[in-house]
């Protein structure tokens, strides 16, 4: 894994620089890497990031990988919930708004469509075991998506055997803020649980069973989520409503998730503060894409405000790429024309904008653009308190610590303590910590290329597998 990680960090190095200061050299020399891995820390900015971490949807990337096979073995369909327009979250306090009961709040603009989209993988098509696991992927809240995750989710899937996987494709930031993707997450999750006849016919039951699954920031939406369901229970539980058309889901398996996002101060926090996939730019650059833009008008940048970069179509690397992809690309499609298969998949599959290759504009991060940082972080800080954002500051969770809890945590992350401190709030008999040693933070997404991740994922699914089935209602 250690070799792989090196490999990582050391394209992020060179990307982060759009390939400008690309050389043999720079894979050599120790010191010159140290260098060019310093000057993303202090340059990268959320497109670069976005870029970067978008890699794996890269055709040339992709096709080389046996999950990208996979895909024609497991069933992928997407569904499309409707938003419901009942319980509004607001975004700037930890409330949940019944319009129902008070049609005076305002439904809230959103930048996302009308329906939100979710990736479902099944093996077979009518399982016996009436259970669903939703997953909510990670990214830092600014990148990935669900064929991002298909890597490890196709893998899953195929273990579970007749459990389908249903993976929610919600609006990255900056083009949504908070509080828009935990919207689109409790929307989805509320249609699934409605017993619509829409929702049977999508998944082609309806769920007896739901777990939520998330990695990295998907564990933080999945821990959140509990907070906003608790207040749905408890405004329902005035009236004469069913609980049971809110209820809670019957488990959580969350992977390296970071529940507390304030810049605080914790062990697990100051042994990797020298992270090379997670440094502290990149978490203040999550943070800054992710917030209200109101914590940061201070820092908005000027229009001449940017740093050098070689546009992508300058270089050697985006001709030879572009190519050999349009190539590749007219061939696969005709020989998915001779096999009579579905053009969806080359839509989905192919139909890809160059973003590997393409211009990152180098404008400066928030956190470099300020002379009043400390005002900055003390504002962000401030609204970070709310526990819609950091779960772990709320100051109680025993209304839903019933629920099965199972945490991955790694030996060597940043989030380690936010696990620990969780697991110690939770009822002891219904939390579960399995800490995962030698693996790097997003460890789920390299499974086609180390054997160590790959190994612990199988073993992951493995423990989920058997916990489902015996998992009460």
């Amino acid at each position: 894994m250690s070799k792989v990680m090196q490999l990582f960090t050391n394209f992020m190095a060179i990307y982060s620089t759009q390939w400008k200061s690309f050389k043999i050299y720079n894979w050599l020399s120790t010191k010159a890497r140290a260098q060019m891995f310093t000057n993303m820390v202090l340059n990268v900015n959320v497109d670069c990031l976005q870029s970067m971490w978008n890699i794996t949807d890269f055709p040339l990337v992709k096709i080389f990988t046996p999950s990208f096979w996979n895909r024609f073995i497991i069933e992928n369909t997407n569904i499309y919930a409707p938003r419901q327009k009942r319980w509004i979250i607001d975004a700037t306090k930890p409330i949940v708004h019944d319009r129902q009961a008070d049609p005076s709040v305002p439904y809230p603009k959103m930048k996302s469509p009308s329906s939100i989209r979710g990736l479902l993988f099944r093996y077979r098509h009518n399982p016996k075991n009436k259970s669903l696991m939703l997953h909510l992927h990670g990214g830092g809240f600014i990148s990935q998506s669900p064929e991002s995750h298909a890597c490890y989710l196709v893998k899953w899937v195929r273990k579970l055997d007749d459990i389908p996987i249903l993976s929610v494709d919600y609006t990255l930031s900056p083009q949504a803020i908070f509080p828009e993707a935990l919207q689109e997450i409790l929307d989805m999750y509320l249609w699934i649980i409605s017993k619509d006849p829409e929702v049977e016919k999508a998944l082609g039951f309806l769920p007896e069973k739901i777990v939520f699954c998330g990695d990295s920031a998907g564990g933080n939406f999945g821990m959140v989520m509990m907070f906003i369901l608790n207040q749905i229970q408890k405004k329902i539980s005035e009236s004469d409503e069913d609980k049971e058309k809110f209820r809670y889901p019957n488990g959580l398996f969350l992977f390296y998730a970071p529940l507390v996002v304030a810049t605080m101060v914790s062990p697990s926090r100051i042994l990797t503060s020298v992270d090379g996939l997670i440094p502290l730019g990149t978490l203040l650059n999550c943070l800054g894409a992710y917030l209200p833009d109101e914590i940061f008008e201070d820092n908005l940048p000027e229009e001449d405000e940017t740093v050098d970069c070689v546009k992508g179509k300058e270089t050697v690397v985006y001709q030879l790429g572009g190519y050999f992809m349009h190539k590749f690309k007219d061939i696969l499609s005709y020989l998915l024309q001779l096999k009579g298969m579905c053009f969806k998949y080359k839509t989905k599959m192919f139909d890809y904008k160059f973003t590997f290759f393409t211009v990152v504009y180098r404008i400066k991060p928030w956190y470099r653009r300020t002379n009043n940082l400390k005002k900055c972080l003390d504002k962000m800080n401030t609204f970070v308190q709310n526990p819609f954002v950091s779960p772990l500051l709320a100051e109680s969770v025993k209304d839903f610590n019933h629920i099965p809890l199972y945490l991955y945590p790694l030996t060597f992350d940043a989030f380690l303590d936010d696990s620990i401190e969780m697991a110690k709030r939770w009822q002891k008999d219904k939390v579960k910590v399995e800490i995962l040693d030698d693996l790097p933070h997003g460890f789920l997404n390299f499974v086609d290329f180390d054997y160590k991740a790959r190994k612990a994922s199988y073993k992951c699914i493995d423990r989920i597998k058997d916990i489902l089935q015996h998992i009460d209602d």
